[in-house]
């Protein structure tokens, strides 16, 4: 989620590239919290800065309503005292916006694919 959209729609084509990734962008934290209502997600990928709630609001709303989410910061920012307060918190990962796309996409897929596998392989085997 980003509220700028050029920002957004590229990484999510970057993502999407990849067959075992599906994305849903969102323009706001507002749109993010009402497709959770309706829809399960394995992960939260956010920019901080965004009009109305920022990315750490939105961290700490989701949070406590779906812990098992993996939620990550994405964004241009430095790793001020907020951020480090929300990793303490638990947040999952904080990704430096730095330019590199090629870079992040890749550091963002090893995040998702490591931590994905990781939570469904911890699930209970289901019934039939």
């Amino acid at each position: 989620m980003d509220d700028d959209p050029d920002i957004r729609d590229l990484m999510a084509e970057e993502l999407m590239e990849h067959d075992e990734i599906q994305v849903e962008s969102c323009p706001t934290a507002a749109d993010a919290i009402q497709s959770l209502l309706h829809k399960r997600y394995d992960a939260v990928v956010s920019d901080i800065r965004m009009s109305g709630i920022d990315g750490l609001d939105l961290f700490r709303t989701i949070r406590p309503l779906y812990p098992e989410l993996i939620f990550i910061l994405y964004s241009g920012g430095e790793c001020d005292d907020r951020i480090h307060s929300a990793l303490e918190d638990g947040l999952d990962f904080y990704i430096h916006r730095s330019g590199d796309l090629e870079g992040e996409v890749s550091t963002l897929l090893s995040i998702l694919h490591g931590r994905i596998h990781d939570k469904r392989t911890s699930l209970p085997p289901q019934r039939e």
